[in-house]
C-alpha cells in the first residue's frame, strides 16, 4: 500500500477530477509478482483522506424552513462534468412529503424542471422535558438523491412542501397556486399595480404551526481509479459509500489499483434578502461606519485611477520614433544614441540643445538635437530619447561629447543622466555618465 498527497498521474485531463490523496493497493506473491485482483463479488472498502475545507467564518447558523405549497430554490455550482452531485435532505417533522425539482442552468418551476422527485420523510419525534417546559425533539431522517451534470454549470434545486395525503377528508381543502387543483383567486387574473412608495424587502417569518425545518447538504463526490490500459482516471467498478464526509472519502471498489477522488461541499449561500434588509437599518445596527470606510476607500481608489490614467496618456504622447540626424549628405554609416533626462522637478528643458562629438578619426560640432518649433517635446522630465546619427564614415573611438543649450524658453535648466552611443556596424558602445544640471542658476556645466 502506498499513499501520496499529490496526484502522480496528472498528465490526462481526467486528473482534474482528483482532489484528494492518491492511495495504491496491490497484492504481490513471495516473488514480488503482482496479483490481478478484479471483478470481486464483495466490495473492498477504501478510506481516502480529503484536504480540510476552509473554516466557516460565519458567526451563527442559518435557519432554513419550508412553507406549505411555496417553492424554495437553492443553487449549487457543479465544478466537474460527469461527476455525481448528491443532495441530502432532512426535515424535522413526522410524515412529510417534499417534492424536489431540479433544473440545470436556470430556476425550476412546478411545470418546468429537468428532474423531479417526491420524498416521503418519516422523522422520529418525541416530547422532551426541559426546564419545566415540554419540547418536541425530532431526529430528521435524511434521504439522498443523485443527479449527474453533463457539463460544469449551476444546478437549481427547488423544494416544495406538499400537504400530507393522510389529512382529514372533513377538513377544508386549502387552495394553492401550484398543482392542478382549484386555485386561489389571488393566483388568477391580473392584479392591480402596487401603490407607489418605499421599496422594502420582507423576509418570510417562521410559523411553527405550519412551517417545517429542514437541512440540505449538497456535495459532489466520486471514487476514481487510474486505468493503466486507458491511461486515464475512471470510476468503473467503484462507488461512493454513504459514510463519506468532509474529511474522509469512503470508496467501495471490486478491484485493486491506484485510487483517488473528490468531495466538494456546497458553501453556505448568501441571503441577499437579509443583506438588503440590513442595509435599510444601518443606523440601528451601528455598521454605518464600516460602510463609510469602505466607500471612502473605493473613492480614493477611483481618484488615484483617474490620475494614473492621465499620466499614462501623457507618457503615450511622448512616445515617437527616433529622429534621424544627417551629419553629412547621403551618409551610409549609422550611430544610435540615447539620452536620459532626470526625474527631478524642473529636469526637462525648453531651450535649444546642441551636441558635439569628438572621435579618433573625425568630429562633428553643434549637432542640433532640439529647437523651438518642434512638434513634440523631446527632453521632458524622466524621458529617454533616441536619435539616429548618419555619417559617411566611422568616427573611430569616441573620446568626448559636449552638450549645450542657449538658456532659452520658460524652463531652460536641464538635468542629464546618461548618454549612450552605439555603432551599428561594429556593435561597439560608449556610455557617458553625466548626472548633473546644465543650468546657469545651478552654476554647473559639464562635458
Amino acid at each position: 500500500m502506498k499513499s501520496a498527497d499529490f496526484n502522480p498521474f496528472s498528465w490526462d485531463n481526467s486528473s482534474k477530477k482528483v482532489q484528494s490523496s492518491v492511495i495504491s493497493l496491490e497484492l504481490q506473491t513471495e516473488n514480488a509478482t503482482r496479483l490481478n485482483v478484479s471483478n470481486l463479488d464483495d466490495y473492498i472498502e477504501i478510506v481516502i483522506p480529503i484536504s480540510p475545507p476552509p473554516s466557516n467564518t460565519s458567526n451563527g447558523s442559518e435557519h432554513y424552513f419550508l412553507k406549505p405549497n411555496k417553492l424554495t430554490v437553492r443553487r449549487y455550482y457543479a465544478d466537474l462534468a460527469d461527476v455525481p452531485v448528491s443532495i441530502r435532505l432532512g426535515v424535522a417533522k413526522e410524515e412529510t412529503l417534499v417534492k424536489i425539482l431540479v433544473k440545470f442552468a436556470s430556476r425550476p418551476t412546478t411545470e418546468d424542471s429537468d428532474l423531479n422527485f417526491t420524498l416521503k420523510l418519516t422523522s422520529k419525534c418525541g416530547n422532551v422535558t426541559k426546564s419545566e417546559a415540554k419540547e418536541t425533539l425530532c431526529i430528521p431522517e435524511e434521504r439522498i438523491i443523485t443527479v449527474l451534470p453533463t457539463e460544469p454549470s449551476h444546478i437549481y434545486i427547488g423544494l416544495l412542501l406538499e400537504e400530507s395525503k393522510n389529512a382529514s377528508k372533513n377538513s377544508r381543502e386549502k387552495r394553492s397556486c401550484f398543482g392542478h387543483g382549484r386555485q386561489r383567486r389571488s393566483c388568477v387574473g391580473v392584479k392591480d399595480p402596487p401603490p407607489k412608495g418605499i421599496l422594502q424587502t420582507i423576509l418570510p417569518q417562521y410559523n411553527p404551526q405550519t412551517d417545517v425545518n429542514y437541512t440540505l447538504t449538497i456535495t459532489q463526490s466520486s471514487c476514481l481509479y487510474w486505468s493503466e490500459e486507458e491511461e486515464k482516471w475512471t470510476s468503473d467498478g467503484c462507488k461512493v459509500d454513504v459514510g463519506s464526509n468532509t474529511t474522509h472519502l469512503k470508496c467501495l471498489c471490486n478491484h485493486l489499483t491506484s485510487f483517488g477522488g473528490n468531495f466538494i461541499q456546497a458553501p453556505n449561500p448568501i441571503d441577499f434578502d437579509k443583506v438588503f434588509t440590513e442595509f435599510a437599518r444601518l443606523s440601528e445596527s451601528g455598521n454605518i461606519s464600516v460602510l463609510v470606510t469602505i466607500a471612502f476607500a473605493f473613492l480614493i481608489y477611483f481618484v488615484a485611477l483617474i490620475f494614473a490614467r492621465r499620466a499614462d496618456k501623457r507618457d503615450q504622447s511622448k512616445i515617437f520614433p527616433p529622429p534621424q540626424i544627417n551629419l553629412v549628405e547621403e551618409g551610409t554609416y549609422y550611430y544610435d544614441m540615447v539620452i536620459s533626462t532626470g526625474v527631478w522637478r524642473d529636469s526637462a528643458t525648453t531651450a535649444n540643445v546642441t551636441m558635439s562629438i569628438k572621435g579618433d578619426n573625425n568630429e562633428h560640432d553643434l549637432i542640433t538635437l532640439q529647437k523651438h518649433g518642434d512638434l513634440q517635446e523631446v527632453f521632458s522630465r524622466g524621458s529617454i530619447n533616441g536619435f539616429v546619427l548618419v555619417t559617411n564614415e566611422s568616427l573611430g573611438n569616441l573620446n568626448e561629447i559636449t552638450l549645450e543649450h542657449d538658456n532659452s524658453g520658460e524652463s531652460p535648466s536641464w538635468f542629464v543622466e546618461t548618454v549612450v552611443i552605439r555603432d551599428r556596424q561594429t556593435e561597439e558602445r560608449w556610455v557617458f555618465p553625466i548626472n548633473r544640471w546644465l543650468a546657469l542658476e545651478k552654476k554647473t556645466m559639464g562635458k
